[in-house]
């Protein structure tokens, strides 16, 4: 049987722990392109977070981003196939997360955006800096969720996380 495409999961799959593709992975990956298979990364980020890895493989396929929410076309910039919430949806969310005091991200069209800066984001920034600026996603602090919910042309995803 001949493989016309494979997919990656990029968290625990593809990636180490450190946020890096082995090595082994990458000429793996290389020997599998060589022969005309399209690789393609399905993962729960934003696309602007997808972006180093697609560049660093030099790929040319679209990536499954936001937990399928929507696909990513790379070299047109622009997302198809999408699911994003309804405003409804998304102000019913940052509802439940702000009663809850559950720490969140809200993955627009656009960018990632948060509030409150925490241990994990501190984390995410920390290799956002290591890698060349035009290949950092951008990740904006933001005073109101509300205001992000109402000026988005979409959102994708609420990320959370709590002690």
């Amino acid at each position: 049987m001949k493989y016309k495409a494979v997919a990656f999961d990029m968290d625990g799959t593809l990636l180490a722990g450190n946020r890096l593709i082995l090595p082994e992975t990458i000429a793996a990956i290389e020997k599998i392109t060589a022969k005309g298979v399209k690789v393609i990364l399905v993962s729960g980020r934003h696309h602007s977070v997808i972006y180093p890895y697609y560049y660093q493989l030099k790929l040319s396929t679209p990536a499954i981003c936001c937990n399928g929410s929507y696909i990513y076309d790379f070299e047109k910039q622009n997302a198809f196939a999408s699911k994003p919430m309804t405003k409804d949806q998304a102000r019913m969310l940052l509802n439940l997360v702000n009663q809850y005091g559950i720490h969140t991200l809200i993955y627009t069209d656009k960018m990632m955006t948060y509030e409150l800066l925490d241990d994990h984001l501190e984390s995410f920034f920390k290799w956002v800096k290591s890698l060349p600026e035009f290949l950092q996603p951008e990740i904006k602090k933001v005073d109101d969720f509300e205001k992000v919910i109402e000026q988005s042309d979409a959102i994708f995803k609420f990320a959370t996380s709590s002690h």
